[in-house]
């Protein structure tokens, strides 16, 4: 059985493990006018590198804007919905219920979803059934006080300042909120060491400062994820900081030796917790790759390892997520798919693809850039016709539909979808126009691929010369 079969196996067994052993039932229910007839996921955040999302639940207002669900939990997580403008979340427990109070419902407008910089509001929900002393208030008391804190003294970290002022900042936070027990307990100690972290920010000194407990990690707390991030971003390059790390790292990398990249990050940072050090591991691998230190291809093959050997399967699963983000769009790796799960027309719109390259074009009518370049397109589908398929994934056409394409004859293929579709996301498309490249047999071989303005012809000519061996 190979890697790709292997994989499919280690998510059940997680869920399994994490969410069925001792579980209680969470009801959440919520009614707004304003939301009514939408259909949202419902779901937490499974892991601190690259916050990869797990769905528990799949809601659908009625006529009035209500929506009722339940899922399990075994212990108390930060729940998230995320629609239109809204990234919403609260922190449910176990065997509770919860009547959440939704805010007005606005939808993104074209110019939103076609801005790659785009970030959506977020908001503390407040909930009907708890008071002031219940723990969605306790945070967002907390967090009210605790934010402007941390971006004020953020502010002096990266203006290369000293930071003054963090002792007294944690001392007033600590009698504002007097000692407490249980998750709020441990979300204010972690919040509150996370100032102490950004003193240090930006040398590696901060790895010295047991910032975490060595022990069992708490994943299920947000402030847990944030502090470890803080702590651990960049890691290899900060324990090289004294040139002492890269040959470490380099003989780690010759022999692709996990076993000596677990012991060098345990000794270097004085750590025994198994479950830690290999998550900085995950960490450490996925930021060296995204700060290209080191190829995809190297850091997967770590990834796959701890993927299936890792100790807890919140490590495992974690590994996973990342070997997945980093391989998706590589080359030779199969192309991700263009139509949902279950489609029964899916495996007969690829075959039909079969035996030419797909020039995979991501546009919408609203991107300038992208009717610009149309024109081109249009040329590359009738030059390249006999080898290349053009296929077109138009995003928000709406009523210019028929007006784009009237009357074209150069056998360029149209999906239409809407922004936000599952297609755009297998694809990481942030801005339109996106260009990718896929072979006769549907593998990745450009992502990205040039745009036609970026010579696409002379370069695709030369890879059909070169690949018929002419």
């Amino acid at each position: 059985m190979n890697w790709r079969s292997r994989s499919f196996f280690l998510w059940p067994v997680f869920v399994l493990a994490v969410f069925c052993s001792e579980a209680a039932e969470v009801h959440i229910q919520a009614r707004h006018p304003e939301w009514a007839n939408l259909t949202f996921e419902i779901f937490t955040i499974a892991d601190p590198v690259v916050h990869a999302r797990q769905v528990l639940a799949t809601a659908d207002t009625d006529e009035t804007g209500f929506f009722e669900v339940r899922f399990s939990l075994e212990e108390t997580r930060q729940i998230y919905i995320e629609q239109g403008v809204y990234r919403l979340y609260f922190y449910a427990r176990p065997g509770r219920s919860y009547r959440l109070i939704l805010p007005p419902f606005r939808e993104k407008s074209q110019e939103e979803w076609l801005n790659p910089y785009f970030q959506p509001s977020v908001v503390h929900l407040a909930t009907q059934d708890e008071d002031s002393t219940g723990l969605n208030a306790l945070i967002r008391n907390f967090d009210r006080y605790f934010q402007p804190v941390y971006e004020e003294l953020a502010v002096q970290v990266y203006g290369r300042r000293e930071v003054e002022g963090v002792e007294r900042a944690i001392d007033q936070l600590e009698r504002r909120f007097p000692p407490d027990t249980g998750f709020f307990a441990e979300y204010k100690r972690y919040r509150l060491t996370s100032l102490r972290v950004l003193q240090c920010q930006q040398e590696s000194r901060v790895l010295n400062q047991h910032a975490l407990p060595d022990g069992p990690p708490d994943w299920n707390n947000p402030a847990y994820h944030d502090l470890f991030s803080q702590t651990f971003m960049r890691v290899f390059r900060k324990l090289d900081a004294d040139g002492s790390f890269s040959p470490v790292l380099q003989e780690i990398y010759s022999e692709k030796d996990l076993g000596l990249l677990i012991a060098s990050l345990k000794e270097r940072l004085g750590l025994k917790s198994g479950p830690l050090v290999e998550m900085i591991a995950v960490k450490g691998l996925y930021d060296a790759c995204h700060d290209g230190d080191i190829s995809a291809s190297m850091a997967a093959h770590f990834l796959e390892e701890l993927a299936e050997s890792g100790s807890g399967g919140e490590v495992r699963h974690c590994a996973l997520h990342v070997h997945e983000r980093l391989t998706r769009l590589l080359p030779g790796s199969p192309a991700p798919r263009l139509l949902p799960v279950g489609r029964n027309k899916e495996e007969g719109y690829l075959n039909s693809l079969r035996g030419k390259y797909v020039y995979l074009v991501f546009g919408s009518p609203r991107s300038y850039t992208f009717l610009r370049e149309l024109p081109l397109i249009r040329q590359i589908a009738a030059r390249f016709g006999e080898n290349l398929q053009v296929l077109l994934v138009m995003a928000g056409a709406g009523d210019s539909r028929d007006d784009l394409f009237a009357g074209d004859s150069t056998g360029i293929r149209v999906m239409y979808t809407e922004y936000g579709n599952g297609v755009m996301e297998r694809y990481r498309v942030r801005a339109f126009p996106s260009y990718f490249l896929i072979d006769r047999e549907g593998k990745m071989v450009w992502a990205p691929a040039p745009s036609p303005l970026e010579h696409f012809s002379e370069k695709f000519s030369r890879l059909v010369k070169s690949a018929s061996g002419k």
